[in-house]
């Protein structure tokens, strides 16, 4: 029997709902701040561009914003570069000097007066595990080293500070099997199990025979109790047939776009997911590459947006919002005008807010101008891509909607933990007004007393944090009086979550 309390139940899923009853599920996209991009090239070691193919994190202690950045190079033998910036508001960021390395030969300058933690590394997953005995390791990251030829090599490295950085040697994942990881991976600590886990890239699944083979980008699972020895990656997550027909759909809307279109080659492949803990179950955020056509190089092209998904055991994965774009891609010509990707691998908590931190560029995955090595092809770009920030209300991922009609939605039997039931949730105002209003249910499903619809004081207006009230002031039921069903009816509103206190 599961127990609610103070964690809050989405609707991200069917896991606490019984029935919906004329209501609807909806996918809430986050808002791009205005100000977009918040960390783009300014300093000459940043030959490329950054991109959040990295971590931003807020120091609980300090408040402080701290974001470990991809530097893309792609000059020379260093490739990729690991950038440290901090910032008091999360919008402006600064890059301190440091001291740590000289880069040398494919940057401007061979001074270590830069923000540079790490050379040749990329993708840094950073997690902060405050709970080490060792000091060292207070700090913990997942690395690739760069160039990624083929098979990448990822390793751990272990900090005190977040910015000197200790190399464990050894390749983080084991090697010679079927399935190795790829150019892109991504680590978390998971609060639920109490261990680390890893989502590397690799090429599984199978579908229709593109570019000579059968396999496409694909998401695998590894987990470590140590940071330093891991399992062997299992894939859990392949694109599938829905999934390149909506690829073709989006190509065709983005064909002015691309720099390859070979429509006989639209694919759907998965880039890299990022997974975040949350409130009882696991948020995914899918880089989806739509793959346009076989480049000139040997890989494809096409343009990529981040997906919504969710899981309650890393293995299986729901798909949010019909398929539909999380973040998108901006308008033509902007910086992020043909790939938004990368997302940070945390979420970052400011105020009733979410933050999403994440990467755009205004070329294509194959783009000519960008990979040829000729600098007369136009690289540097004069117009880089970057950091971009886009904001969600707190639990603002999915939300039950009802319409004038009114409509419910009911939950399955649960215990309970607390004397107070809250909501997150929207009801319209003005000259058409709406409401929320609830009542409690024993475990068969009949109405308690005292706590029916019409006992309920209507909610309206706009909270994360809004405490339900009856008519007449009591406690709510003893627990001992057995499991008890919620159900929410919505007028004209919008329910994102509910716990009791």
């Amino acid at each position: 029997m599961r127990i609610i309390g103070k964690q809050r139940q989405l609707f991200v899923d069917d896991e606490i709902v019984a029935s919906l009853d004329n209501v609807s599920r909806v996918m809430h996209a986050p808002v791009k701040f205005g100000g977009n991009p918040v960390l783009t090239r300014e300093e000459p070691w940043e030959y490329g561009m950054p991109s959040l193919y990295g971590t931003v994190m807020r120091d609980p202690d300090s408040g402080l914003f701290k974001m470990w950045y991809t530097i893309v190079t792609l000059k020379g033998t260093e490739g990729f570069n690991l950038g440290y910036a901090t910032s008091t508001d999360g919008i402006q960021w600064e890059r301190p000097r440091l001291g740590i390395f000289a880069s040398q030969g494919s940057m401007l300058s061979t001074s270590a007066d830069n923000n540079l933690i790490e050379i040749g590394l990329a993708m840094p997953s950073v997690l902060y595990t405050p709970w080490d005995p060792d000091p060292r390791q207070r700090y913990k990251m997942l690395a690739g080293v760069s160039p990624g030829q083929g098979h990448q090599a990822w390793i751990g490295l272990f900090s005190a500070d977040g910015i000197h950085w200790q190399r464990n040697p050894e390749p983080i994942f084991p090697t010679g099997k079927t399935f190795l990881p790829g150019d892109e991976s991504t680590a978390m600590w998971d609060p639920y199990t109490l261990r680390y886990v890893a989502f590397p890239k690799v090429r599984a699944g199978a579908g229709k025979r593109l570019f000579g083979r059968e396999k496409r980008r694909s998401v695998a699972l590894s987990f470590s109790d140590d940071f330093i020895h891991w399992t062997m990656p299992e894939v859990v997550f392949t694109p599938d047939a829905q999934d390149d027909e909506n690829t073709a759909r989006r190509n065709v809307t983005y064909r002015q776009r691309l720099d390859v279109d070979q429509p006989a080659d639209y694919t759907a492949e998965w880039y890299n997911m990022n997974v975040h803990p949350y409130e009882g179950l696991y948020l995914g955020l899918v880089s989806v590459f739509d793959a346009s056509g076989a480049a000139p190089y040997g890989n494809q092209d096409g343009t990529m947006h981040i997906q919504l998904v969710s899981s309650r055991d890393l293995r299986h994965w729901n798909r949010l919002g019909n398929r539909e774009p999380f973040i998108e891609l901006g308008a033509a010509g902007s910086w992020e005008s043909e790939m938004v990707n990368g997302a940070s691998t945390e979420f970052v908590t400011v105020g009733d807010d979410i933050w999403i931190y994440y990467s755009g560029f205004p070329f294509s995955h194959e783009d000519e101008a960008l990979w040829q090595p000729e600098e007369a092809k136009g690289y540097p770009r004069l117009r880089p891509g970057g950091v971009g920030l886009a904001k969600l209300r707190r639990d603002g991922f999915v939300s039950i909607d009802g319409d004038a009609q009114s409509g419910s939605v009911t939950t399955h039997p649960f215990q309970w933990e607390g004397d107070q039931l809250w909501l997150n949730g929207v009801a319209a105002t003005g000259e058409m007004p709406g409401e929320i209003t609830c009542e409690l249910l024993d475990g068969p499903g009949d109405p308690i007393p005292g706590f029916t619809q019409a006992d309920c004081v209507p909610f309206t207006g706009d909270s994360v944090r809004h405490p339900v009230s009856w008519q007449h002031p009591a406690r709510l039921p003893a627990p001992a009086i057995g499991p008890i069903r919620l159900r929410v009816y919505l007028k004209r509103a919008r329910l994102f979550s509910f716990w009791f206190e």
